[in-house]
Formats: structure tokens, C-alpha cells, sequence
């Protein structure tokens, strides 16, 4: 496989590839990456539904039901914790304080974050599209310089291991929410 160098950037050689064998590569690095960040996407619903929950436990009565099959972009609905405009690593720090959950054992790991933000803001690059991509994401800069903040080979085996970590979340935050729904929480 030959390159080319531009501004030190490495650019592979595209011609050379089989294409069947490039769509095939591509097509189980896109289905990968959907399992992995549908399942981001849950791990927030979960912890939204969780933290709404608590709110209707701990008395708040300003939680009004919001049907979500029904509302419609511009539509004004309260703010609440399914509602406000908090970050993944605002959720499972609201959930991981919760001394019930802590006492129960079902506090999740903050480090998701890391991979869902590498996956949100950072880069992939792949030395020839029938090979694992890297995924990069890189720092604010100082001084003209940045520093590598996450890098990784997203192999099958990697994202497996990914995709059951953020499983495995999921499941703790349900099992959270059917015991404070049921009052064993």
C-alpha cells in the first residue's frame, strides 16, 4: 500500500483496495458503533428516568407526566430531570451520589464518559478502510500544542467489551430504578 504525505498528515492510497472487501469492513465498523452508541443513548434515558423517579419519591410535585409520543418540536414542557439540558457525566454523578444507590451497590463508572465524548468530538482514522479505525480525541490546546486525551483501536474484540460495559450500566440503573419504584431502594 502506498501514501501520500500531506503536512504530515498520512492519506492511504485508496486505489488499491477491493471494494467488496472495503464495504464489508465499513458495514461491521458502522454496526459496532450504532450498538455502542444506542446504548449510550438508552444509558441516559435510564438515568433521566431514574433521577425523575427520585424527584416524584423525594415529594417534588412539581413533576408534571410529559407523554413523549405526543410532544412536538417548540412545544414548552417543565424542566425536571428528563428535562434539563445536564451532561452524561452530570447524570451519572447525580446518580452515583445517591446514597441509596451506593449502599445498594449499583453506582456506575464514570470513565463511560470518556468513551462517549472520544466518540462525540474526537477523530477516526484508519491506515486503509479494511483495517480497524483509531479513534482520537485530543485536548484544548496550550501553548500551540495539544495533548493526546484518548486513543484507542476499535477493533470487534474492543467493541465488545464496550458494548457490554455500557450494558451492564444500563442494567444497574434499571435494577435502581425497579427497587425505588417499589420502595427496596
Amino acid at each position: 500500500m502506498s501514501s501520500v504525505v500531506t503536512n504530515s498528515v498520512v492519506i492511504p492510497n485508496c486505489e488499491q483496495y477491493n471494494p467488496n472487501m472495503v464495504q464489508e469492513e465499513q458495514d461491521k465498523h458502522a454496526l459496532n458503533l450504532g450498538k455502542l452508541v444506542s446504548n449510550f443513548q438508552s444509558l441516559e434515558f435510564v438515568l433521566r428516568a431514574f433521577l425523575s423517579n427520585n424527584e416524584i419519591a423525594a415529594g417534588n410535585l412539581s413533576l408534571k407526566s410529559i407523554n413523549l409520543d405526543t410532544i412536538s418540536e417548540g412545544d414548552l414542557v417543565p424542566e425536571n430531570a428528563f428535562t434539563n439540558y445536564y451532561s452524561l457525566v452530570q447524570l451519572i454523578g447525580e446518580y452515583n451520589n445517591n446514597p441509596k444507590v451506593v449502599s445498594v451497590g449499583l453506582t456506575i463508572a464514570p470513565a463511560l464518559v470518556e468513551i462517549r465524548d472520544a466518540i462525540a468530538h474526537g477523530r477516526v482514522s484508519s491506515l486503509s478502510p479494511s483495517s480497524p479505525s483509531r479513534l482520537l480525541k485530543f485536548e484544548k490546546p496550550r501553548n500551540g500544542q495539544t495533548k493526546v486525551a484518548f486513543s484507542v483501536l476499535m477493533t470487534k474484540e474492543w467493541f465488545g467489551e464496550q458494548i457490554k460495559r455500557v450494558y451492564e450500566a444500563i442494567l444497574k440503573v434499571s435494577e435502581a430504578n425497579k427497587k425505588l419504584q417499589n420502595g427496596t431502594l
